[in-house]
């Protein structure tokens, strides 16, 4: 299983509804952060980093903006933020996966990440990623207008699958698929009625009561019940991305939703109420500022070297506050389950020695 197959996309609640299942967001990070930095760290790996990057914290760094390209900037950070694929591409572990095919825009992205994480990003380097790859294999996204950041994140996980995962072994089957987890549709009155597939991107919604013209039929007493509708996630990803609805359809026109959502920093729990825990914590968000016909992408990042969080609002990268990442902009959140990197058990950073950078 490759490790594009581990990212899952989600379509979560709308925006007036509140993610928050578990516990409240808590200081957590910082208290984690506090114990392993008082831990014996290896003076060794203390000294590599220090060496190689002095007072500079590895993976903070901002990307240029080439004309409009605010979506695409904010988008990458969070990517560059997931360790899981950051590590897959900057130890080149992919080109086991290619099995000597040409993937141009896993090359690409491979190449900008490990300059983030290096410090040896130039703006020619997001230049040519534009252009040799974006505008190349994306016809959509060619010029400088301004596009969705959400479309641009699912385009790019597409193009990422094809190069990599065109060889993989898939489900046998009916359930072949390229998609990385189940869904389950569920119209219940009594008894439950199943229907299982697989898919890639789920749109999750309240219980939404059928109407009259649309009542379920009892297969048992054959008559027209009031039923519901719900949708659950079946099997849960490495990486969960949720995505906020922030737009509304009003007769022929669309206003943006600026709901501040409540949403867990960590400690998100994916389970049902009868199985073991799946938590999850967040480690980066894209946010929009604006409205319908205009406006700007920013990315809340947390470092998984130094555990801080940072905005990044094109070349520019600022520390921000764990209390001020949950805003009304909130547009895509990135979750990695615990359990997901060895290292990080228990929700605790990678830092010095645990690093894919010292490896």
């Amino acid at each position: 299983r490759t490790l594009i197959t581990r990212l899952a996309v989600r379509t979560a609640l709308p925006a007036r509804q509140s993610l928050h299942r578990s516990q409240p967001a808590s200081r957590q990070y910082e208290v984690l952060g506090a114990l392993v930095s008082s831990l014996p760290c290896p003076s060794s790996a203390k000294e590599r980093l220090f060496s190689l990057y002095g007072d500079k914290t590895p993976g903070v760094l901002g990307l240029k903006n080439h004309g409009n390209t605010c979506f695409m900037n904010a988008v990458l950070q969070c990517l560059s933020n997931t360790d899981l694929l950051a590590e897959y591409l900057c130890l080149e572990r992919y080109k086991l996966d290619l099995c000597h095919r040409k993937g141009d825009v896993t090359e690409r992205l491979a190449t900008l990440v490990r300059a983030l994480w290096t410090f040896q990003y130039t703006p020619q380097l997001s230049a040519e990623f534009k252009v040799d790859s974006i505008s190349k294999y994306g016809a959509q996204f060619r010029g400088n207008s301004q596009h969705d950041a959400l479309e641009f994140l699912l385009w790019l996980l597409d193009r990422l699958h094809e190069d990599v995962n065109s060889s993989s072994t898939l489900p046998s089957g009916n359930n072949r698929s390229k998609s990385s987890g189940k869904v389950r549709t569920s119209v219940s009155q009594n008894p439950l009625c199943d229907e299982f597939k697989f898919v890639r991107t789920i749109y999750l919604d309240q219980k939404a009561l059928l109407a009259p013209d649309d009542a379920w039929k009892c297969p048992h007493c054959k008559q027209l019940q009031q039923g519901t509708v719900q949708m659950s996630l079946w099997t849960l990803p490495d990486i969960l991305i949720l995505h906020l609805k922030r737009f509304r359809q009003v007769g022929e026109c669309r206003n943006k939703l600026s709901t501040l959502v409540q949403f867990p920093l960590t400690g998100l729990d994916m389970a049902s109420r009868h199985t073991l825990t799946f938590l999850y914590d967040l480690y980066a968000m894209c946010n929009h500022h604006g409205g319908m016909h205009g406006g700007h992408y920013t990315a809340y990042c947390r470092n998984s070297v130094d555990g801080q969080w940072y905005a990044y609002d094109d070349s520019s990268v600022e520390p921000v506050p764990e209390g001020e990442v949950c805003t009304r902009g909130a547009y895509i959140l990135f979750y990695q389950r615990r359990d997901a990197i060895p290292s990080c058990l228990s929700g605790v950073p990678t830092f010095y020695g645990f690093h894919f950078i010292l490896k």
